[in-house]
């Protein structure tokens, strides 16, 4: 409990001008006015303590961010070719099928893929396989349904908002555009 003085008391209003309260002329609206003002002075001083630290898990893992960020582009990449490779080639128990659409689909997935994975070029091929996995959305599963998880295009979403961010960063660490000097 904050003790007023029976004499004349410096408060702020809210917008930060100099409000002089007379304590014994209403004991009980002073006494509201200074609990608000210190639980308002609390309130900032906690948040301007936690905007100045970083939270826990960013200074534990902040300093790897640069490797962690490689390998989700590798595996992504990766991940995103055999795709591809099964539309192409029939790899890993797909089966090629011979339509144009399904051709410029697989190889924009086999070779965007590739060339994410292995950080050459990155943000234009992580930009045409966002767009890609946009259209393939759009095209194939919004019909079935509103949200993705219903008409099973969530692979489609992830994949489109991956890229879309890949295509932001660029390459980043362990890339070939970075081996050869270009600005990732």
């Amino acid at each position: 409990m904050v003790w007023v003085e029976p004499a004349v008391e410096n408060l702020y209003n809210l917008d930060g001008t100099l409000a002089q309260v007379e304590a014994s002329r209403c004991f009980l609206a002073a006494m509201a006015s200074v609990t608000f003002d210190v639980q308002l002075d609390e309130r900032v001083t906690h948040q301007s303590v936690a905007h100045n630290q970083e939270p826990r898990m960013e200074r534990i893992l902040g300093k790897y961010s640069d490797g962690i960020y490689a390998a989700l582009r590798i595996v992504v990449g990766i991940l995103f070719a055999c795709h591809g490779a099964q539309k192409l080639f029939g790899a890993f128990g797909g089966s090629p099928i011979p339509e144009p659409l399904n051709t410029v689909a697989g190889a924009i997935e086999f070779f965007g893929g590739a060339l994410v994975a292995v950080g050459f070029f990155t943000g234009w091929a992580a930009f045409i396989t966002s767009g890609q996995m946009a259209v393939a959305y759009f095209m194939g599963h919004a019909s079935g349904g509103f949200w993705p998880i219903v008409n099973q295009g969530e692979l489609a979403v992830l994949y489109c908002f991956l890229f879309l961010y890949m295509a932001s960063r660029g390459s980043g660490a362990f890339s070939v555009d970075r081996l050869m000097g270009r600005k990732s």
